[in-house]
């Protein structure tokens, strides 16, 4: 929404402030002595109010009274516009504010990135919102709009949160097992030296539509490199369809089972997140499987591949989708033509997965007449309000954000594509045929790597005592910690403890590792 700004001068209150004039003459700020009245609406603010937005920066008046009342809380502010924020800061003040590390200015365009970019309810805990009277006023319209992305935003924020609470542990276990267990597995490098990256990729994903495309896939399998996802791997498997390459990024236990049974895994180069259930990793490993491990945005797992530079591959898994981080793997190989099958990101036909995944056989398991297989696979599929496709398909507000997130990947990387009948076909077209894998790979025979070496780093460098009252406080290794001291934060028994005490508990839980 860029616009002209709403303001046309600055003015001198007749205590010595300089406030800005609206174009219709009118103050933000009292003409006679700005900060008695911000310190009326600041009154309620106490050290507990740690992440405050602010409708209105004005001259700043406002916001500099919350920081007096409380130095370390972190203020969002907001202007209709960027080039109201331009115009603002001929202020002294407000050129002042936006120089501060725990204050940033912005505007209706950009306030939902900057929220979810800045707000972290495991550190800052509840948001609070304070008003400028006169601004909200001025700006009903802009007011609704910004508190309606605000809560756009923090169904996002939340929705992270969730699952940091719920996997923040097992994303820790298995981060720290894979670590210890990556020094000791043997890579077989002419594997990945041997892609055929002019060949057509096929990213195989276990929708149901997959079940229609096994046959044509068997027909053709010496025509395409098959990157399976974990999930289909099991399908293939059982289809005599040999993956090439497959990639697994689910910390849960279930995983391990997509890796049972089969007798023969050295044609297959397996890629695990390093968050990836370390149980199917070890699986694999006294099998003498060739495996890579792969980082994706989790601090502790940034923070190794950092360490252990180049051991690691980064891939992208956009809002944690394995069909995304087998895309990406494609590209970092070098393919350019890609065809991908089986994301259907619906239910079809009243199935959420093609047949022979590990549901099956669950269900099948426990199936009785009270629990038929059919009312468990009902049970998985409306969990969460469905959304209607058509007569036969049907989808949720999830799948659908995995799939735009999957078109997002797409647009991002400059490339054609077509969705027909769920399979994608995909022209990637600044591909140079570089394998960036491989380039990866030989890094990781000349690297050496310390398990000892990484965790002797964070007892050297970790601070426990140390002041955290503010997010600027925090260092690297504050920040690895900040999953699992999310989940440990629901814990009802810690829970009334402080920022500080949770984080030493998360560091002492990685020391245990040792």
């Amino acid at each position: 929404m860029l616009g002209n700004s709403i303001y046309n001068s600055i003015e001198t209150a007749k205590n010595g402030t300089q406030i800005p004039v609206l174009k219709n003459g009118k103050t933000i700020e009292s003409r006679y002595n700005p900060q008695n009245e911000a310190q009326r609406f600041t009154g309620d603010i106490t050290q507990n109010d740690r992440f405050i937005i602010v409708l209105g920066i004005a001259g700043g008046t406002l916001i500099n009274s919350i920081l007096e009342k409380n130095k370390d809380a972190f203020i969002l502010a907001i202007e209709t516009c960027r080039e109201d924020i331009e115009f603002l800061k001929q202020i002294p003040l407000v050129k002042e504010l936006s120089e501060r590390s725990n204050v940033c200015l912005t505007c209706q365009d950009d306030f939902y990135n900057e929220l979810i970019k800045t707000y972290i309810p495991a550190f800052y805990g509840n948001i609070k919102i304070i008003e400028q009277k006169s601004w909200c006023m001025e700006n009903a319209e802009a007011k609704e709009n910004i508190l309606k992305t605000m809560n756009e935003a923090l169904k996002i924020v939340s929705q992270d949160f969730s699952v940091q609470a719920h996997f923040g542990k097992i994303w820790n276990d298995n981060i720290i097992k894979n670590l210890i267990l990556s020094g000791d597995i043997k890579l077989n490098k002419e594997i990945i030296g041997n892609i055929d990256n002019k060949k057509e990729a096929v990213v195989v994903a276990a929708g149901p539509s997959l079940d229609s495309k096994l046959k044509e896939l068997i027909s053709n399998k010496n025509k395409y490199y098959i990157i399976a996802t974990d999930t289909a791997y099991s399908i293939l498997s059982k289809n005599n369809i040999t993956s090439d390459a497959v990639i697994s990024i689910d910390g849960q236990s279930v995983s391990y089972t997509h890796f049972m049974g089969q007798k023969d895994y050295s044609s297959t180069l397996f890629i695990f997140d390093l968050s990836a259930n370390n149980s199917a990793v070890n699986h694999l490993a006294c099998k003498n499987a060739n495996i890579l491990f792969s980082y994706n945005n989790h601090p502790l797992s940034t923070f190794a591949a950092k360490r252990f530079e180049g051991r690691f591959i980064n891939l992208y898994t956009g809002s944690g989708t394995v069909t995304i981080a087998a895309l990406d793997f494609a590209r970092l190989c070098g393919f350019k033509n890609i065809r991908i099958i089986g994301a259907d990101f619906s239910y079809i036909n009243g199935k959420p997965y093609a047949k022979a995944t590990y549901l099956d056989s669950i269900y099948s398991k426990n199936s009785s007449r009270l629990l038929s297989t059919e009312n468990q696979f009902s049970k998985l599929m409306f969990r969460t309000p469905i959304i209607k496709v058509n007569n036969k398909q049907f989808t949720t507000e999830v799948l659908l954000s995995y799939k735009t997130g999957l078109e997002e990947y797409l647009k991002a990387y400059d490339s054609t594509y077509t969705n027909e009948n769920s399979e994608y076909k995909i022209c990637l077209k600044n591909q140079t045929g570089e394998n960036k894998v491989l380039l990866t790979v030989n890094k990781v025979f000349k690297n050496s790597y310390s398990f000892n070496d990484f965790i002797k780093e964070f007892e050297q460098n970790y601070s426990p005592d140390a002041l955290k009252n503010s997010l600027n406080d925090l260092s690297e290794y504050d920040i690895c910690l900040l999953p699992l001291m999310s989940q440990l934060k629901m814990n009802e028994n810690i829970n009334n403890e402080s920022f500080s005490s949770l984080l030493n508990i998360a560091y002492k839980t990685l020391l245990r590792y040792n």
